[in-house]
């Protein structure tokens, strides 16, 4: 049992014991003048006293710190929400090489996703890859091979912080130009756990 309900309940049961010894004090032939009204009278008359002989004892505990009860873990209602960064892939002028960043993106931890459709070259293969920097290792990686049409579609996803920057998707066909469009996805997360795989 916390203090404090230990102290409220202290309270109540001296309430009580304070009507019980009024009642007591006045039986016998003094038993016959009480009224409702005189009994609640003096209930009230004996409670108010004892609990101002209790309130000082009677506290929130840590209440200096109470308005913390609007975070959790320091954390704010609105950090707690998930927040996804959806960057659309707009369609650049023909080149060999397609770099695409990322304005507003905050630092910290992702999943990230990706898709996109493609016109190159037909039957070249195209490479795209996401990467943090550019001395990082890709984070998310697809290849894709271009049907007779010129029509390549590939989409990948992987798990992504940001490090010195920027954050780049990259594609690069093995011939002709290329021409795309599609989506980025950035999914916040708090916390990332390494781990790694064993065999068998």
């Amino acid at each position: 049992m916390s203090y404090r309900t230990k102290s409220i309940s202290t309270v109540l049961a001296a309430v009580v014991v304070a009507g019980a010894l009024v009642l007591a004090a006045v039986g016998g032939s003094g038993a016959a003048a009480l009224t409702p009204k005189v009994v609640k009278k003096i209930a009230t008359k004996a409670a108010t006293k004892v609990v101002k002989k209790q309130a000082p004892k009677l506290s929130v505990a840590h209440a200096a710190t109470a308005d913390n009860a609007n975070a959790l873990g320091g954390l704010s209602a609105g950090q707690l929400q998930t927040t996804e960064y959806r960057y659309t892939i707009t369609p650049l002028a023909p080149n060999g090489v397609i770099v695409y960043h990322f304005p507003g993106l905050p630092s910290g931890s992702y999943q990230v996703s990706y898709w996109y459709s493609a016109n190159t070259a037909p039957t070249a293969q195209l490479s795209c890859e996401i990467t943090a920097s550019a001395v990082d290792d890709p984070v998310a990686q697809s290849f894709s091979e271009t049907n007779s049409s010129g029509k390549a579609r590939a989409s990948a996803t992987g798990g992504l912080t940001t490090t010195t920057g920027p954050v780049t998707f990259a594609c690069i066909p093995t011939g002709g130009t290329i021409v795309m469009f599609g989506q980025v996805s950035f999914v916040r997360v708090d916390t990332v756990v390494p781990g790694a795989t064993t065999a068998g």
